[in-house]
């Protein structure tokens, strides 16, 4: 059976030197659930190896925890977390990617198993998934945008990565690829002059940039009207 692969890319902090984008690339291979395995290679380096009943638990017992305690974490499971540098070392929008990969892995799992649960077209669209802390207060989360907007303007979207309030996933397997944007767990406070520095009013870029959060915001709320009824 075809491997399947999801590939997670993040623009550098705009803050940052000048580089190549930060990637993430998780694969699993094989032909039932129980024999398959799963590997993520970051800055081309292998550093999660394991089964994919075992990698599944440590994405698990990750949620809402701290990079610094993720290789204590992955120990508990005999599941080595390795880097080429520190944890510690990881800035914002590394550690975000990171975590984007743990969420996004656990909700899709099912279709990265042998006979997938649901073709990719219906998946990642207008879907926004938390990393519960167990703290109270407001709970971060990753946020796809729905498939209008996902489809909206190539140049647009592309602006939105480069500003780094967008990451890009794309999803490989037997029956094609699928990409989208997400929303991470974090992004920077921009002027609106930065989306589109020669429009007014920031152009389309913050024109999209404001409906895919208006959509979010409504998703969002429909959740908390209907965990409180």
């Amino acid at each position: 059976m075809s491997d399947r692969v999801l590939d997670f890319f993040a623009h550098r902090s705009l803050t940052e030197a000048p580089g190549p984008d930060i990637t993430i690339r998780l694969t699993v291979t094989g032909s039932t659930y129980i024999d398959s395995f799963v590997s993520v290679v970051f800055e081309g380096q292998q550093c999660i190896y394991g089964s994919q009943l075992t990698t599944s638990s440590f994405f698990r017992s990750v949620i809402g925890k701290p990079a610094r305690q993720w290789p204590e974490l992955a120990e508990k499971l005999n599941l080595q977390f390795l880097l080429q540098r520190p944890l510690e070392s990881l800035n914002t929008v590394e550690q975000g990617l990171f975590k984007a990969l743990f969420l996004v892995y656990l909700w899709v799992e099912p279709n990265l198993w042998p006979n997938k649960a649901a073709p990719w077209d219906t998946l990642l669209f207008d879907e926004f998934i938390v990393d519960f802390t167990g703290r109270p207060g407001t709970q971060p989360f990753i946020y796809f945008p729905p498939k209008e907007l996902q489809e909206a303007s190539a140049n647009q979207l592309q602006r939105l990565y480069d500003l780094t309030l967008l990451c890009r996933l794309e999803i490989t397997d037997a029956s094609g690829k699928a990409k989208r944007f997400f929303k991470p767990l974090n992004v920077p406070g921009l002027l609106i002059a930065k989306f589109d520095p020669d429009r007014p009013n920031g152009g389309p870029t913050y024109a999209l940039w404001s409906m895919i959060r208006h959509r979010m915001q409504q998703k969002v709320q429909g959740f908390v009207n209907r965990s409180a009824s």
